[in-house]
Order: structure tokens, then sequence, then C-alpha cells
């Protein structure tokens, strides 16, 4: 049976991060099973703020990518990381998508949406609606106690009130929900939402090869401590340039950051005003430029905020691909993952000192290092390929249409 998806995203390539890699991979999923696949999102700027030459002055631009039709909409983009701008950029996000959701033509059979930002909910609610068709949710991140963990919203505040109900009706709606973590999936079912009806799928990692020269020079001897990813409020990257301040004594570190966001100027501030010489920051590059820092990083660390526990980052799950072991400050899923993998090892979040004394032992124990990253490898290719996840998420899809499908069709009872 061949379904007309419609799928409701804010990140797509040729953004890139875990949530633009997800959402392509479930869309080339659906496009090889032989589904016609109708993709909207934004026009790109994640994760600089910063739209490329090509989509300046667009309203509006129709692409063919991943094998589907793409409709990307005007969204504001800034590379000020402020929460005006961060708020006005889900908010036009929305409208734009639910501005094509009101007026599209075609008739789809399914509906498939990405979170966050939490936003998208209203057109996903209202595709849903207007075309009768069975919706899909797809969260990464639990809103809204996602933002009062993080300080973003205060708890029990009139927002966090209104995002709530909003979440509510989309887990209503939704035939099945699909999420990336236990703790996610456990989050969603607190909230009075059947557990028959939410699957974990997490996210995996791609066969991309690195560059065949890192965009770094690794002086002899060096000890290369690697973050890859976006520097925003929930990664606590600032705990690695405390780190690396405790170690600038010892001649051997060196700490290599890799990307943007939020608090990347700020990072990039106290380094230079406090002339931390063995930190290096690179700003944010191409996927295979990002993996071949990782693959050439003595280890890798994963910083998380105390309070984010239900987070399993994707730049954890890429360096074990790569072979490399890995040093996660955090708590809740990503420890567990790394202690089940016997990947490497896993300190207290927010605490230079703790990440200091691991990485200090770690220095000269080779065969530890070597063990780890040859368990990680093992483990993420068992379980967490791409492909073979995003294939689950497009048969979540598929029931989802099938069983709508199947209640349409079906005779009505007759009376007693």
């Amino acid at each position: 049976m061949k379904l007309r998806v419609l799928v409701l995203t804010h990140f797509f390539p040729p953004e890139t991060g875990a949530a633009s890699h997800r959402v392509a991979a479930v869309v080339a999923a659906l496009v090889r099973a032989g589904h016609a696949v109708t993709v909207v999102t934004t026009l790109p700027s994640w994760p600089t703020g910063v739209r490329p030459a090509r989509y300046r002055g667009a309203v509006v631009v129709r692409e063919v990518l991943e094998g589907a039709s793409v409709r990307r909409v005007w969204t504001f983009a800034s590379p000020r990381f402020v929460p005006r701008n961060r708020l006005a950029t889900m908010l036009t996000s929305a409208f734009g998508s639910l501005a094509y959701v009101a007026t599209m033509r075609p008739r789809y059979d399914v509906v498939y949406v990405s979170s966050p930002p939490i936003t998208l909910a209203l057109p996903a609610l209202a595709a849903s609606f207007l075309r009768r068709a069975p919706l899909v949710v797809d969260i990464r991140d639990v809103y809204p106690e996602v933002a009062v963990r993080l300080g973003e919203w205060r708890a029990g505040g009139r927002l966090v009130r209104i995002v709530g109900r909003v979440a509510d009706m989309l887990y209503a709606r939704a035939s099945a929900i699909v999420t990336v973590t236990r703790a996610c999936r456990d989050e969603i079912v607190a909230r009075g939402v059947a557990a028959a009806k939410v699957r974990v799928v997490p996210n995996g990692f791609d066969a991309v090869a690195p560059s065949p020269a890192a965009p770094y020079e690794k002086r002899p001897g060096e000890f290369t401590v690697s973050y890859t990813g976006n520097m925003g409020l929930a990664n606590g990257v600032g705990v690695l340039v405390d780190a690396a301040k405790l170690l600038a004594d010892d001649g051997r570190f060196r700490f290599v950051l890799v990307g943007d966001g939020a608090q990347r100027d700020q990072i990039a501030a106290r380094v230079a005003a406090e002339g931390i010489e063995n930190v290096t920051m690179l700003g944010a590059l191409s996927r295979a430029d990002t993996f071949a820092v990782q693959q050439c990083s003595d280890i890798c660390a994963v910083p998380l905020r105390r309070n984010l526990t239900d987070s399993l980052p994707t730049k954890l799950i890429d360096a074990l691909a790569l072979g490399r072991p890995v040093i996660v400050c955090a708590l809740g899923e990503a420890r567990r993952f790394v202690e089940d993998a016997d990947a490497g090892v896993a300190v207290e979040p927010e605490d230079p000192r703790a990440l200091a004394a691991a990485l200090a032992a770690l220095v000269d124990d080779a065969a530890a290092l070597e063990r780890f990253g040859r368990n990680g490898r093992a483990f993420v290719e068992e379980r967490y390929e791409r492909e073979a996840l995003a294939a689950q998420i497009a048969r979540e899809i598929e029931g989802a249409a099938l069983r709508s499908s199947a209640q349409r069709e079906a005779p009505a009872p007759r009376n007693a």
C-alpha cells in the first residue's frame, strides 16, 4: 500500500544535528518503502543562525531531497542566541507550517511530526484534524518538563501550563508516539498517556567517512580531549574549560571544542580573556570534519547539565561508532549507556575537579582506552545503526495509517 505521508519538522538537511539526521533517515526509509513523502520544514539556519545565501530573501522554497518533496517556509533566524530570538524562531516555524497545512490541497494518509520545538504541535494537530489523518509523534525532548529542569521556564508558570496543555492534546491525538530514551517514555506516560502507545527508538549513528585529515594539528605526545556538537544551555561545555584550567600545568592535555550555539561566544570570550592556552575552538564544521576530530581524539567528552537525565546525545553514539573511548559528565541515560557498553568512564556532571582527575588517571592507561574503544564500537554497531532504527519509525508510521484505514472500512455495528 503506497502511502502519502506529511512530515512536519523544524530541522532538515542541509542543517546538521541529531534532529535533522533522525528525520532525514526516517524520510529516506519511507521513500525506500515506496511511499510519497512531503516534508514541510524551515529555511535552513541551524546551527549558526545564519541562512545560506541561496535561501536568503525567500519566503517559500520547493525542493526535492532524500527522494521527498520538500517545502521550506520562512522562519525568523538570528545569530544572536537569546531567549526572545529562540521563541520567535519557534513561533514562526509553527505559523509557517500551519499556513501550509491550512491551504494544502493534497490529502495525506498519515502525519508524522518531530518535536521539539513543541510549537509544531499546532500544525500537526491541524493537519491531522483537517485531513482526518492519523498522527505519529516523535519526541526527542519532553516539553515543558525539560525547559523547567534547565531553568528556562518557571515550574507552575503560565507558559508551562499552556505548553503542558498543548503537549497533552498532541499525545491524546497521536495514534503512536516514538521517543528516544526510556526516561523520556516514562515522562510521557506520567502525563497519563497509555504506555502501549509509546515506543522507544533511540538515535543512531551514520556510516559517514571522516575527512582524511583532522582540521587541527595534533602535536607529538599530546592527549586530545574533544567535544563536538551544540554549545547550548543543556550541554554544560563550561566544565571542559574549567577542567582544562586545572590541567594547564600538564602540557600533554589539549581540549578541542567543535560546534556553535547559544554559549559558544561566551565560552570563546572566556578562553581568550583568561588565556587558557590548552583549549582550541574550531567552530562549526562539516560532519566529515567533525568525525575526523573525534577519530583523532584520545577521548571524546560528553558533558550535560546535572538535571538533564533523560538525554542520550548522538555525539556519544558517533564517538563509539568511530572506536573512540568516551568520558561523560552526566547522570541518567548517558551514564547508564556508557556503563552498559563498558566504553568509557562517567563522572559527576558540572564537576571540573572530578573530570580533571578522571582524565589524569586515563592519560597513561592505554590498555583501558583501547578496551573502551573496542567495546563501544561493538556495542553501537549491534544496536544503534541509523538505517535500522529509522526503519522502525517508518513501520510505526505505516502501522498508524493501516489501522486508520481498517477502522474507516470496518462495517458499522448493527443495532440489536
